[in-house]
């Protein structure tokens, strides 16, 4: 009977050990007291940090020739955690941005992602391919378990024209690996694309972590990330122009716009110059008819930029953003 009673009391000593999440380690030789080793606190499930987005029409997988499969399923591998994956199976050191941008650039993809970095302590952010990124939002830090403990949202524009009626866009989720920092893909969502109006796609997921210390306190981190694709059906944009208007309406210059303008470009205007006119020529694809639009940007204004999107004749859009830097007002006397 005694022998039973010791085998009941070691188990129960057992059971009580594991439920707490800790262990003895062998007590030293001299007299200091034993260690207590606690489990470690890090998230069971791998961080979502962005999407691939390509368009499967009805000649196939996006007509400038994606290497994505019409149905994409299972894990494909992009970053090792020490080299970068290219879709032609090469390996890449990922020494800058670009190469990570690489993943998406050379399989021909529109995407958007962010990544933390395993040696520093900031995040990149990255758009590619005919998407804007249109909004990000970050609150995060890496925790004392060296887990990121926050949140990010990244929403991101896709407009297009006519040429992808009926085609399907897809979205293909991005995770990467806290402990190893491997990237990867895996898993996708898709929507019709047609002339009816606008959609949306998203994406997202919430880890969270918890554990109880031998002393008793409670530690919990948490990282929740969010995706948006917007897509939208536009116009086929025909001709652009800027038109220079002094303050008394007098006009000082009209300079045409193209699509050979950079992204981001910025452009000085007349040292006269009170207020610019935006006029945008467009044709309407359902029945052949121009139109215009004429957009007012004043020299006081502070955000003095403009969006243009050129089509590229077949689907896609060229979005180019123009900054216009007017002469500082003459100081008051």
């Amino acid at each position: 009977m005694k022998k039973i009673k010791y085998l009941i009391t070691a188990a129960l000593i057992m059971s009580l050990l594991g439920l707490t999440a800790c262990k003895l380690v062998d007590k030293p030789t001299d007299d200091t007291e034993p260690d207590i080793v606690v489990e470690p606190l890090e998230y069971k499930d791998d961080y979502l940090i962005g999407f691939f987005a390509y368009i499967e029409t009805d000649d196939g997988v996006m007509p400038s020739g994606a290497d994505l499969p019409k149905s994409y399923s299972g894990k494909t591998v992009l970053y090792d955690g020490e080299s970068v994956i290219r879709s032609d199976g090469t390996k890449g050191e990922p020494n800058n941005d670009a190469e990570f941008y690489g993943m998406l650039s050379d399989r021909n993809l529109m995407g958007g992602f962010w990544y933390p970095r395993q040696e520093e302590d900031y995040v990149s952010v990255g758009g590619v391919n005919h998407l804007n990124i249109s909004s990000l939002n970050f609150n995060f830090y890496k925790s004392d378990s060296e887990y990121i403990n926050g949140e990010i949202s990244m929403a991101a524009e896709f407009y297009y024209t006519e040429e992808f009626y009926g085609s399907i866009l897809y979205i293909v989720s991005i995770f990467m690996n806290p402990k190893t920092g491997e990237i990867y893909v895996d898993g996708q969502n898709g929507k019709s694309l047609d002339a009816y109006g606008t959609s949306t796609l998203t994406m997202g997921v919430e880890l969270k972590a918890s554990r109880t210390n031998f002393d008793g306190t409670k530690e919990e981190i948490s990282f929740k990330s969010s995706f948006t694709v917007f897509s939208e059906k536009t116009d086929r944009l025909l001709r652009a122009k800027i038109s220079e208007y002094d303050d008394e309406g007098g006009l000082l210059k009209t300079t045409d716009i193209g699509e050979d303008i950079k992204n981001n470009e910025e452009m000085r205007v007349s040292s006269d110059c009170a207020y610019i006119i935006i006029e945008e020529t467009y044709l309407k694809d359902d029945d052949a008819t121009e139109y215009k639009t004429r957009t007012l940007v004043n020299k006081s204004e502070y955000d003095n930029y403009h969006t243009f999107r050129f089509p590229l004749n077949n689907g896609f859009i060229s979005q180019k953003s123009l900054k216009f830097i007017f002469d500082k007002a003459d100081p008051e006397v």
